[in-house]
C-alpha cells in the first residue's frame, strides 16, 4: 500500500512539473491550412499541447479567416480538455471554433461542438462547457473561423493524458516491481 501511495505522489509531482509544449505557432511555423479537405496534421504528446493561430477576414475557405488542423489521440490516451487559453481582441471577437471527428466540420465531419463557441470563452474548457469530454482514441479536427471581424490571435491548450486504465496498469507494474524487490 505504501508503494502505491508513493507511486501516486511521484506521479502527481511529475504531472505538475511538466511544462506545456507549443505544437504550432503560426507566427513561427507558418499558416495552418485553410482547406477543410487538407487540414494541417499536428502531433500531440501526453502533456499540455499549445496551438497558436491568427485569423483575419472572411470565414469562407480559402482565406486568412479560416484555420483547420487535425490530431490523433492514440490508444491508451485521453483528451482531457480543450481550453481557449488566450484570445485577442479582448472583446471576445467574432471567431468561432468547430470541433469534429471523421473529417473537418467544413468537409462533412461529425460536429462535437461548434458554431457559437467563440472568443468570449477565454479560460473555458470547451469539453466541459459543451459537455462532450473527456474523449478517447480517435482523429479529431479543429476549425477556427473568423466571421469578418478584426485580426484575431488565439491560443488553444489541448491536454492529453494517459487513459485511466493505462495509469492503473502503470500503478500495478510499480506494485509488482516493489514486491519483487522484497
Amino acid at each position: 500500500m505504501k508503494a502505491l501511495l508513493a507511486l501516486a505522489v511521484v506521479g502527481g509531482m511529475a504531472a505538475s512539473a511538466s511544462a506545456a509544449v507549443v505544437i504550432w505557432d503560426e507566427t513561427v511555423d507558418g499558416n495552418l491550412s485553410n482547406d477543410p479537405t487538407a487540414p494541417t496534421f499536428l502531433n500531440f504528446v501526453v502533456d499540455d499541447n499549445i496551438v497558436r493561430g491568427r485569423t483575419l477576414g472572411s470565414s469562407t475557405p480559402p482565406s486568412d479567416g479560416y484555420d483547420v488542423f487535425s490530431f490523433t489521440i492514440g490508444a491508451g490516451q485521453t483528451l482531457q480538455s480543450i481550453v481557449l487559453s488566450a484570445y485577442t481582441p479582448a472583446t471576445g471577437g467574432t471567431s468561432g471554433f468547430n470541433f469534429s471527428t471523421g473529417a473537418a466540420a467544413g468537409n462533412g465531419g461529425t460536429v462535437l461542438f461548434g458554431p457559437g463557441v467563440g472568443g468570449s470563452f477565454v479560460g473555458s474548457d470547451f469539453l466541459v462547457t459543451q459537455a462532450v469530454g473527456p474523449l478517447g482514441a480517435d482523429t479529431y479536427y479543429m476549425e477556427v473561423r473568423e466571421f469578418g471581424g478584426p485580426l484575431a490571435d488565439w491560443e488553444l491548450t489541448f491536454t492529453v493524458t494517459p487513459a485511466p486504465s493505462s495509469v492503473a496498469m502503470l500503478g500495478l507494474g510499480g506494485l509488482v516491481a516493489a514486491r519483487r524487490r522484497r
